[in-house]
């Protein structure tokens, strides 16, 4: 289950990382042109520009008494050199997925995941 969901600098890059109550689920990221649409709504979440998109799943967001772990934003503000927001764009049926807005065109990035707690990490670079 997703638990947070956070942005920063570091090292001359941009970092988002997606924090999870276990285990980092298998995941893909992808680049986009926007706009992107919420997958279950089909609402508008994010406008025009470029993107990387990452999608987990299998990925619980509601425990066995209907809360989920996860209670901040479904939008957060990137730190503003490659990333400018990232937006949670979908979280339906035990898929996550999390566009990420990019400042340019063809920024280089790398993904890897971390344990203990698992994490998602995507650094762009500025």
């Amino acid at each position: 289950m997703l638990s947070d969901l956070r942005t920063g600098a570091r090292d001359g890059s941009d970092r988002l990382v997606l924090e999870f109550t276990g285990q980092a689920p298998p995941y893909t990221v992808t680049r986009k042109s926007g706009p992107i649409d919420d997958c279950a709504s089909g609402n508008r979440v994010a406008g025009e520009g470029q993107y990387l998109v990452i999608r987990a799943e299998p990925v619980g967001i509601f425990d066995h008494d209907g809360r989920s772990p996860y209670t901040g934003p479904r939008t957060v503000p990137g730190p503003g050199g490659a990333i400018t927001r990232a937006a949670v764009s979908c979280a339906f049926e035990g898929q996550l997925q999390v566009a990420v807005r990019l400042a340019g065109d063809g920024l280089g990035y790398k993904d890897f995941t971390l344990s203990g707690p698992g994490r998602i990490v995507l650094d762009v670079q500025q």
